[in-house]
């Protein structure tokens, strides 16, 4: 009986299932099954599959009429027999050590499942995205389910897809097999109620998945019933969550976490552009400034200042600019920053308090005057109101 079973749906993914599959028989951690479902694929994806299966034992392959993510995992997981169990989408590919390193934290502490960060690949950049808590033992004093999602922030703190993940078998195989007629957000449904039953969790503040970001992919394409499948993911996590004895906290992180999905955009188009509003009252009008971060709220920044000319960006700076090279905009290297005459340093994070870690760090390093540097904490455009708040008075 293998230790892991890695289950693998696949769809019409032939130009990258072998990238995928070679990722997971190559790891060091060789005690594993890898289960392949072939989701009724019209390309050569079926046949790749068969292949693989041929030449490594470990390699299992179902072949299937077109049903879809959850079915397909569902599928997969009836006939897994690992102790624990991974999952994999056939477009990503994961780093060689990725299961002998979760195993061992998986072992150690004897967890419900051990989570890890990820790095987003899109258009030849790659962004690291590490869970966003401690890393650490979660569970009795650190109670998991506090740990989902950042209200103040609009934010996933433990990601809420299966791949970040290594689950016990006999732990997670009821939320899975409890996802029916979803073609979108199943996953969030499975991960989040299994993580609010959860007795421990092990985060790890590493990446070790690749996570492809590509036009087309099932999750990314535009779908006319995307809001049909948020509102059936939504009556189900409410029902398991109505059974928490954390239910008004849970049910209020759900509220706005549907929220943050369907603000997405994905029943419209495929691609999501997050805005936050630019802090003009922090910043004097035709001032030139540094902007420090190209993540999506540096983006979105950069994107109002380019339509409005409401003031200069004379340099646009991230740490992660090599990775960024080959974006459609000109990110540069810190260092640069004192290379150049600005006004103003307009740092653009997300977290705030690694925005103040940050300008605490370009004064020491790069002996920036605090006075010109701004530290904002990022807003949304849409925000809930919460009906007990509101009083009725304009």
């Amino acid at each position: 009986m293998p230790q892991i079973s890695v289950i693998i749906p696949a769809y019409n993914t032939e130009r990258y299932i072998k990238k995928c599959i070679n990722s997971v028989i190559n790891q060091t951690f060789n005690d594993i099954e890898v289960i392949c479902i072939d989701d009724g694929s019209t390309d050569e994806t079926g046949k790749i599959l068969d292949v693989y299966a041929q030449k490594d034992k470990r390699v299992k392959v179902i072949h299937q009429n077109n049903s879809g993510q959850a079915e397909a995992k569902k599928n997969g997981i009836k006939i897994a027999s690992g102790k624990y169990i991974a999952f994999i989408d056939s477009d990503d590919w994961i780093k060689k050590n990725m299961y002998e390193e979760m195993y061992f934290y998986a072992q150690k502490f004897d967890t419900d499942a051990v989570c890890c960060g990820y790095f987003s690949i899109k258009e030849n950049s790659c962004v690291e995205v590490l869970p966003d808590v401690k890393s650490g033992l979660y569970g009795e004093d650190k109670h998991i389910y506090r740990y989902l999602y950042d209200i103040d922030k609009s934010k996933v703190l433990l990601n809420w897809t299966y791949w970040t993940y290594l689950f016990k078998r006999e732990k997670i195989y009821e939320y899975v097999m409890k996802v029916t007629n979803i073609e979108q957000a199943e996953d969030v449904v499975a991960v989040w109620s299994f993580l609010v039953n959860a007795e421990s969790l092990y985060v790890l503040d590493k990446a070790y998945y690749y996570y492809r970001v590509r036009q087309g992919s099932s999750c990314r394409r535009e779908n006319p019933n995307f809001l049909t499948n948020i509102n059936k993911a939504y009556i189900l996590l409410k029902e398991e969550f109505n059974k928490n004895s954390h239910a008004d906290f849970l049910l209020r992180v759900l509220k706005y976490a549907m929220f943050d999905i369907v603000q997405s955009g994905s029943c419209f188009t495929s691609e999501r552009q997050d805005f936050f509003m630019f802090p003009y009252e922090k910043i004097p009008l035709k001032s030139r400034i540094v902007l420090y971060g190209a993540g999506m709220v540096g983006k979105s920044y950069y994107r109002q200042i380019q339509k409005n000319y409401f003031c200069e960006i004379v340099l646009w700076v991230d740490k992660s600019h090599k990775s960024l090279s080959n974006s459609k905009y000109k990110i540069m290297n810190p260092e640069m920053i004192n290379d150049v005459d600005f006004e103003y340093l307009l740092i653009a994070v997300l977290q705030f308090e690694a925005a103040k870690k940050i300008a605490e760090n370009l004064v020491e390093v790069y002996h920036i005057d605090p006075k010109k540097i701004v530290v904002y904490e990022p807003k949304r455009i849409s925000k809930f109101v919460d009906l007990d708040d509101y009083n009725g008075v304009d």
